[in-house]
């Protein structure tokens, strides 16, 4: 799957996993992530602020390539494009995929560290794909998104995760995908999470953007 779908789709599980949440959020302040390809690298920065969340993806030099901005009130995400100073506005929905009967879910007792923070292994495997996935989750949550970050694994990544009995009271930290053969395929890992005082502004369109409909 592309990286721009995977954004969008990555987006899309934001909306999901907060509008179907029953938790309130008082987390505020800025989650980065790096997503690392066989051949690319980007990274998203996420400023969260009560029901609303700004996702900023950049490129492998640091550029940024497009932003999204979610109110989890409203079902609605607008797509921002700084380059050519648009945007458009798309209709969220829940993102889910149901397990295959012989999907294996492996809470192997496992942990370590990551930032502190002590992160316990979860397996999936997905032998009619040919897929394993490990996550190292933390039992913590950061606004009702805790597990958008494996969606950035790779859209099966996400959705398998939203089945997993337990997902709604972790975090994952570290999301990495291989073949059954053990085969690296991609991961995705949390570099930094902090808690600080966001503007409003920035879930605002700037004033020089002119609204493009798809």
């Amino acid at each position: 799957m592309q990286k721009s779908n995977l954004f969008i789709l990555f987006v899309f599980l934001v909306f999901s996993l907060n509008i179907f949440a029953q938790q309130g959020n008082d987390f505020e302040g800025i989650i980065k992530i790096m997503k690392i390809y066989k051949t690319d690298t980007a990274y998203l920065t996420f400023q969260i602020k009560g029901n609303k969340v700004r996702i900023d993806e950049f490129n492998q030099v640091h550029k940024k390539e497009k932003s999204a901005i979610v109110d989890v009130n409203i079902p609605e995400i607008l797509l921002l494009k700084p380059d050519k100073k648009i945007y458009s506005k798309i209709t969220a929905y829940l993102l889910r995929k149901d397990l295959d009967t012989n999907t294996q879910i492996i809470k192997t007792g496992n942990y370590k560290y990551i930032l502190g923070k002590k992160c316990f292994q979860w397996r999936l495997k997905v032998p009619n794909l040919n897929t394993e996935i490990t996550y190292w989750v933390a039992f913590e949550k950061y606004i009702s998104f805790n597990k958008i970050l494996s969606l950035m694994d790779s859209d099966i990544a996400g959705k398998y995760f939203l089945s997993i009995d337990g997902h709604e009271n972790v975090f994952p930290m570290l999301v990495v995908e291989r073949s059954m053969l053990r085969e690296w395929k991609s991961q995705i890992e949390v570099l930094e999470i902090q808690k600080t005082s966001i503007n409003n502004h920035i879930f605002e369109i700037p004033d020089d953007y002119t609204f493009f409909q798809k």
